[in-house]
């Protein structure tokens, strides 16, 4: 495009602007999205994020023996934390009746390292409950701050 004179200059510095202006807000709206995507999370997996720290697993009555399953075993497939926050991971179960009793925890080491973690159920498995895993900062985060986690398998084992 060109534009003569000093109007056309200004009509140039407004469409910058506007176009720096928009991509800016497209950024801070994939950031604030979680628009930081782990190939491990795309297709199978489940986020977690501090807008959705919480996964909920269904214990399955096709369980053998729900009660009998001394661990969940979960499988944590991608970590996006690039200020390297500590972070945990809460785990209890859910009775169907509506209580519900805490099972353990774990934290990545270094907080930004994926990896398998088993937690024991100490029996309290029950088949038409779930277990909720929910991420959990361990010190303030600032505004803004991604931390986003790919939980790529939760499984109940003896």
């Amino acid at each position: 495009m060109s534009f003569p004179g000093r109007t056309g200059h200004r009509i140039r510095q407004r469409m910058q602007l506007l176009l720096v202006t928009l991509c800016l807000h497209a950024a801070c709206a994939g950031v604030a999205a979680g628009g930081h995507e782990h190939a491990s999370c795309a297709g199978s997996g489940h986020r977690l994020s501090l807008a959705a720290p919480t996964l909920e697993q269904p214990v399955e009555a096709a369980s053998v023996a729900a009660s009998e399953q001394a661990f969940v075993r979960v499988v944590v497939a991608g970590v996006v934390n690039p200020q390297r926050i500590p972070i945990s991971f809460v785990v209890r179960f859910h009775a169907r009746d509506g209580k519900a009793g805490y099972l353990g925890s774990f934290s990545l080491f270094p907080p930004d390292n994926p990896g398998t973690f088993i937690v024991a159920t100490g029996g309290k498995l029950e088949a038409g409950g779930r277990v909720s895993i929910t991420l959990v900062p361990l010190q303030p985060v600032p505004a803004m701050q991604v931390v986003s986690v790919c939980v790529g398998s939760v499984r109940f084992i003896r």
